[in-house]
């Protein structure tokens, strides 16, 4: 800020903020495993295997004046002169949400058990919000600029029963393998000079 320096003056103000997640959530019934159902009531006898991903990713680049309540917001301040500020906010997701039922795993019933409800589930919600603040007063001339960039790469959301080398190894009432996935962005940029 050189707003109280005496004559020509130049400021120059910039901020940068980064998140980066690498996230995984795996849930999986090993292959080769053995469930064996042994109670009588089928309502006891469900098998959930879920995988579950919440991200919240909140990230912002500016430069606030905490000393002159008027400009809070004004990064760089001229007198008789010029004045630039900008501000870059990055974040970078890779998130992988997966379930599932491995190779030749066997659900079976014990003499007296019966069949519960299988479920396999795979799901990814996530919140980006992005907020890049630039800004430049200047009794001459000022400048400003914001970046805000979100990337989610590569992540992957998904559920599945693998292939068993024997048929009917899976005993189940009803079955349900799904994924599914929300994200929810906002990427904002305010510049003002």
């Amino acid at each position: 800020n050189a707003a109280g320096e005496l004559g020509d003056t130049n400021a120059f103000a910039g901020a940068v903020a980064t998140a980066i997640f690498d996230t995984i959530s795996h849930a999986e019934l090993l292959s080769g495993s053995t469930v064996t159902l042994n109670g009588a009531d089928a309502n006891k006898n469900n098998i959930i295997v879920q995988a579950e991903t919440v991200n919240e990713m909140w990230s912002a680049a500016t430069i606030i004046s905490l000393t002159n309540f008027k400009d809070l917001l004004s990064s760089s301040t001229a007198r008789d002169g010029n004045s630039v500020g900008g501000g870059i906010s990055f974040q970078y997701a890779d998130v992988d949400t997966i379930a599932n039922i491995g190779q030749n795993v066997k659900i079976q019933k014990g003499p007296s058990g019966a069949e519960g409800d299988l479920s396999v589930i795979a799901k990814e919600n996530g919140n980006y919000i992005n907020l890049a603040i630039g800004s430049g007063n200047a009794d001459k001339s000022g400048y400003a600029g914001g970046v805000a960039v979100t990337v989610l790469n590569g992540g992957e959301t998904k559920s599945g029963v693998k292939a068993s080398d024997e048929n009917n190894s899976i005993h189940a009432k009803n079955l349900n393998v799904k994924a599914s996935k929300a994200d929810t962005f906002v990427n904002s940029v305010i510049a003002y000079a």
